[in-house]
């Protein structure tokens, strides 16, 4: 892993250096990777929680794009983004904290990069920091040049303490866990193919669970909210496909349930019927349940309280899960049925490019959600 720890004095107050560290025009004055505003966080604050950005450093003599978003933004004293893809990055988390000094304040930067190969941490390890300590130098400079009384908009504060409700939620999410669990169960027992995308959905559900757990989230509880809401829409929509409940199946849940139904077509093995399932029910559920789980748990929870767009990083941190799912049903499909195909790329691709694979080969899960996510936004803006 890639560590870098600089430190700069700033002649500003922290306000004002915190506009500098977050604000991508401000950014441009001093950074020498190219800063782009891509969406607003929370508020509409370029600097805001949930902010999307673009920067494009040079690295080995060619310009790469990283694709970041703004996790917490604490101002004046607290930045973390992450970097969601991009340059052969695996992980890459950037936490600048920023304390009131003599002179006006205290930036100290921490970047933590893990990259796909040893080989672009060392040119990494090369390039950037030189470029970090130049760029941090010329914020220096700029802040001697600025007017003593400038004025900043810092992105809000918000007070979203539901501890209490986390633990009811809990409780409510488990259950949709287990109800998931048990429709698998009783599909897969009766060789019905729908039962391969209630795993996986198991699967997700246990991973988002293990995570709140885990701390991962800053938002726990809108997560457990999401989880709930999201499983209310497949469950009742199979259940009325089942002959449990009375209703109308939503049209592309009929869609759905007729491509799993009729998996089995052509002597197909035990990997196709799978796949074909797992592909007609995730864009079933990513593509038009998910903008409307999204948009009715801010608008019954959290509307007047945050933006939508503060949630963004945590959403965009359970992308993980969905490849942790896909492993999990892996194991449990036997070998034999795979293709001979699906057997050489399982071998010969590495742990950090089955995502791509993932993406290329069976649904592109990153981006729907992604599309997903700013859909509810769309969705909120007008229904709220």
């Amino acid at each position: 892993m890639l560590v870098l720890d600089l430190e700069r004095e700033l002649s500003v107050p922290p306000a004002v250096a915190f506009a500098l560290v977050s604000e991508p025009d401000r950014m441009n004055r001093w950074s020498e990777a190219r800063v782009e505003r891509v969406l607003g966080g929370d508020a509409g604050h370029p600097g805001g929680t949930g902010a999307l950005r673009r920067v494009r450093p040079r690295m080995m003599g060619r310009e790469v794009v990283l694709e970041e978003v703004i996790e917490r933004a604490e101002a004046p004293g607290l930045l973390v983004y992450r970097v969601l893809a991009g340059g052969g990055v695996k992980q890459h988390r950037g936490t600048i904290t920023i304390t009131p000094s003599a002179r006006g304040s205290r930036v100290h930067w921490r970047v933590e990069a893990t990259l796909a190969a040893l080989p672009l941490e060392w040119a990494a390890r090369a390039a950037l920091r030189p470029s970090l300590e130049r760029s941090l130098d010329a914020m220096a400079r700029v802040a001697t040049e600025m007017d003593d009384h400038v004025e900043v908009t810092l992105p809000p504060l918000r007070s979203l303490d539901e501890l209490a409700e986390s633990r009811a939620l809990l409780r409510e999410a488990e259950a949709c866990m287990e109800s998931q669990r048990a429709y698998a169960d009783m599909l897969l027992e009766r060789d019905d193919d729908r039962g391969w995308f209630a795993r996986v959905y198991e699967h997700v559900t246990e991973g988002q669970l293990i995570a709140c757990a885990a701390g991962r989230f800053d938002h726990p509880a809108w997560v457990l909210r999401l989880v709930i809401a999201f499983h209310g829409l497949w469950e009742e929509n199979l259940a009325i496909r089942l002959g449990e409940r009375s209703g109308d199946v939503e049209a592309h849940w009929v869609k759905a349930h007729r491509r799993a139904e009729t998996a089995a077509r052509d002597d197909a093995t035990v990997f196709v019927r799978a796949m074909r399932s797992i592909h007609a029910g995730m864009r079933a559920h990513i593509e038009d349940d998910l903008p409307r789980a999204i948009a009715k748990v801010h608008l019954s929870s959290y509307a007047g309280r945050a933006d939508l767009a503060r949630f963004r990083a945590d959403y965009l941190r359970m992308g993980d899960i969905f490849l942790e799912a896909s492993a999990k049903i892996r194991e449990v499909l036997p070998r034999e049925a795979w293709t001979p195909r699906e057997r050489v790329l399982d071998v010969l691709t590495p742990d950090a490019m089955r995502g791509a694979l993932i993406e290329k080969r069976y649904y592109p899960i990153a981006r729907r959600r992604r599309e997903a996510f700013e859909r509810a936004v769309g969705l909120v803006r007008v229904l709220g």
